[in-house]
């Protein structure tokens, strides 16, 4: 069924107007359809249909809730969670910035899973909304299709307003297993990983990773904060 919906959308390109009536049917942004469907095209599987669509904006009442973490100071507050895909980073734009009474400043997001052109869009997107764009990729895997598509991945977005730079990112030869981002953030240090299960002798890696990274930036006499 998804995968019929799927053609029916990339058919429906030639008409605009018929997609936006679409996605406020289905109170979705075109964004988050095309990121959707086109990943079912390319990969030529069903996936699982994964949670129900929300019926609020609120965080409060989102889908997410079971893996959201919230953390909040003095400097900025941030929202954290794991999007399992490129379609729900979305949704995570859309709920905890764009349609959020108040926004977090710091949105933290692991298995991304976006491509090059994706990413583009996400930047876009975030850059018209008053925020900065971090990424570091996963590997690229190909489907049953023959589709190169990207695995994991993890995506930092700030807030303009707030003092901002990247300071670490995991090295493409590294990326195949684990990805951490590392992003200062006002006087913090925000260190974004995703390993995934069962990683086995990566989970060392990462952890030797995290450790040079704490000595070169001194970060035990910082204020930091590390997601993974």
């Amino acid at each position: 069924m998804q995968k019929h919906a799927a053609r029916i959308w990339k058919q429906l390109e030639v008409s605009p107007t018929n997609q936006a009536l679409l996605c406020k049917a289905w109170n979705k942004s075109k964004e988050y359809m095309d990121a959707k469907f086109s990943r079912l095209l390319e990969q030529g599987i069903e996936p699982h249909p994964g949670p129900s669509s929300p019926t609020s904006s609120s965080p409060k009442k989102h889908y997410f809730d079971s893996k959201i973490k919230w953390k909040q100071n003095k400097d900025f507050t941030m929202v954290s969670l794991n999007t399992g895909g490129a379609p729900k980073v979305w949704t995570a734009i859309d709920v905890f910035i764009a349609g959020a009474k108040t926004p977090c400043e710091v949105l933290a997001l692991q298995e991304a899973s976006l491509t090059i052109k994706e990413f583009a869009a996400v930047e876009t997107r975030l850059h018209n909304l008053g925020y900065a764009a971090y990424y570091v990729p996963g590997a690229v895997t190909k489907t049953v299709t023959g589709a190169l598509i990207p695995r994991h991945g993890v995506l930092t977005a700030v807030a303009k307003f707030l003092p901002h730079k990247q300071i670490f990112a995991s090295l493409p030869t590294q990326c195949d297993s684990f990805q951490t981002l590392a992003v200062q953030v006002g006087t913090w240090t925000v260190i974004n990983t995703y390993n995934p299960p069962r990683a086995g002798e990566q989970t060392s890696i990462v952890a030797q990773d995290l450790t040079e990274l704490f000595q070169v930036y001194d970060l035990a006499r910082q204020n930091w904060v590390s997601l993974i």
